[in-house]
Order: C-alpha cells, then structure tokens, then sequence
C-alpha cells in the first residue's frame, strides 16, 4: 500500500460548501454525477441504484433533498442517451 503523500493529485479530496447548494446547483451536481457513470457504461438501473445507496454520499443526499421521482427522471435521461450514442456508433460503421 502507497503511504499518504499531501503533494499526490489523486488523493481524494473532502471540501466543504459554505452554505447548502440551492435547487439549480443540486440538479447541475446530479447531472455531472449520472454523465460520468453513463460514459463508463452505467445503465439507467445502475444510477437508480447508486442514488438509493448511502456509499455514495454525494448521490444519496440529491435522492433524499429532489426525491425519487427526479432520480427517476436521471435515470431514463441515462437510458436514452446511451441510446443514441449507441445509434451514432451504429451509423457511423
């Protein structure tokens, strides 16, 4: 295991806000979140899943502030755009 050296770029990073995002930022925040894991090839049921999971802190606290019909609605956006970049891909042969 590497020791901890405080000069490492991809020590993770804790930083706190000075006061609570507001709506728009929260939604900016769960949109950055979904567009990650649906370009590492997560699906709609995959982000579900990470919204309703503790673990992912970050995630979770959007679900219980926006609720589970907004993590709903990420979801199927998650769906449908890896539906058309898999239609892009497709053409593109």
């Amino acid at each position: 295991m590497k020791a901890f050296d405080p000069e490492d770029p991809f020590t993770p990073v804790g930083v706190g806000l000075d006061e609570d995002p507001d709506e728009e930022a929260f939604s900016d925040m769960a949109w950055a979140v979904v567009e990650e894991y649906v370009r590492m090839g997560w699906g709609g049921d995959q982000i579900r899943r990470l919204f309703h999971s503790p673990f992912f802190q970050m995630a979770h606290q959007i679900l219980l502030v926006k609720g589970e019909a907004f993590v709903e609605e990420l979801a199927e956006k998650a769906d449908r755009m890896r539906s058309e970049v898999h239609e892009q891909l497709r053409g593109a042969v």
